[in-house]
Order: structure tokens, then C-alpha cells, then sequence
């Protein structure tokens, strides 16, 4: 995900120099180069424009200084919203937006939508013995990345009883019962607020468990 954050700062130093008209070729040059990104597009403070690449037609009188990623993003280095599902596609998406300043005032935001496609694809490739496997959720209970799809994008907090303890402690290992004896190891992911958990069952643990934390310390290392 730095990648992404480092892509959106180089981004805002071209709007920086070269205004949105200027910019929009090298938004469309990173579009083309990585097929995981939907669109890019630079809210200007002045003028309420949106220059996007893409072109999409938004709805009349959108003005993107009023929306809740160009408001939130102001005063940070950077902001990265929480996976939502995209109306369009119906994948997860994720937000990366970057404040844009030109002698110390705010010209705009500058930001990006990801799908996750990838990172789940890998992730669910992944198998931790006969029966383990990883999932991702947000620390507000979301689902990310899991094997049952029908959790994807929908707050889990209630229907999985074990997440609440998950999500207060963040990071470490929990034994629970459901769908049978299970074991999970779980590690916050504070850029994202997301974390990661590892889950096999309880009679596959002496011979997963060294192979799950190996994954999860990979994984980490790559975001």
C-alpha cells in the first residue's frame, strides 16, 4: 500500500507544478500501467473542478471540496478509506488520497480508487494446512478478504462472536469454537486499520502454526 500512498504524493507534486489540466496525462499514464486502479482524480480547492482520468459523468453539481474523502484528507499526509463495495464493478475498493499544497496553502486533493483484487486473490490462495486459511477485516469489523464471499463488505462483528475480542486486543492468538475447534493468530495493520488473521483448526495446530506466522510476517513486509 506505500507504493500506492508514494504514487498519489508524486501525483500531487505534478498537480503542484502543473495545475489539473497539466496533470491529467500522467493520470492517465498510471492508469494504463497499473490495471489495479480505477480511476484518478484531483479535487482543486479554488474552483470546486474535478479533473479525473478516467472521465466518468458525475452528477450535477458535484463539487468534490464537500465530499468526505477531499474533507478528511485535509491537514494528513495522507488518507486511506475503509474497503467499501463499489457500486459499479460490486468488487471492494479502497481510497488513497493526498493533500495538495502549492507556498504552504491547500490547492486540492488529489486521490485514487484501488480494487483489492489482487491482494485477494493472494491471500485466498493461500492455504494454511488441510483446512487454514487468511481473511482481512477492518477493526470495525468488515470484511475484506475472506473464503466465504458472502461476508465481503459486510460488518461481521455480531454473526462472528470471536471478532470482538480481535478487534479490542488487535494483535496476538485466540482459541474459539465455531464450525468446529479453531486456533486464529492475528496482527493489526495500523496504515489501513486493517488485521490480518490466520485461522486453521485446532487438530491441524502443530503442524500449521509455524507455516501461518511465517505467512503473516510476509505479508506484513509486503504492504
Amino acid at each position: 500500500m506505500k507504493d500506492n500512498v508514494d504514487l498519489m504524493k508524486l501525483l500531487g507534486t505534478i498537480v503542484e507544478n502543473q495545475g489539473g489540466v497539466g496533470a491529467e496525462k500522467y493520470f492517465e499514464a498510471a492508469n494504463k500501467n497499473n490495471p489495479s486502479l480505477i480511476s484518478i482524480y484531483f479535487g482543486e480547492e479554488s474552483s470546486g473542478k474535478m479533473y479525473m482520468k478516467p472521465e466518468a459523468q458525475l452528477p450535477e453539481g458535484y463539487d468534490p471540496r464537500k465530499r468526505p474523502w477531499y474533507e478528511v484528507t485535509k491537514g494528513k499526509d495522507y488518507y486511506i478509506t475503509e474497503p467499501y463495495l463499489d457500486a459499479s464493478t460490486n468488487k471492494m475498493i479502497i481510497s488513497v488520497c493526498v493533500e495538495v499544497k502549492k507556498d504552504g496553502k491547500t490547492i486540492g486533493v488529489v486521490g485514487s480508487d484501488y480494487m483489492l483484487d489482487k491482494m485477494s486473490e493472494s491471500i485466498n490462495r493461500t492455504k494454511i494446512g488441510d483446512t487454514g486459511y487468511m481473511s482481512v477485516f477492518t477493526d470495525t469489523g468488515i470484511s475484506v478478504i475472506h473464503p466465504k464471499t458472502d461476508y465481503i463488505g459486510k460488518d461481521m462483528g455480531k454473526e462472528l462472536f470471536f471478532l470482538k475480542e480481535i478487534i479490542e486486543k488487535k494483535s496476538g492468538e485466540i482459541f474459539y469454537n465455531f464450525d468446529g475447534e479453531k486456533m486464529a493468530i492475528y496482527e493489526y495493520i495500523p496504515e489501513l486499520k486493517w488485521i490480518l488473521i490466520g485461522t486453521i483448526d485446532e487438530k491441524e495446530l502443530t503442524k500449521a502454526f509455524n507455516k501461518m506466522i511465517m505467512i503473516i510476517i510476509l505479508f506484513l513486509i509486503g504492504v
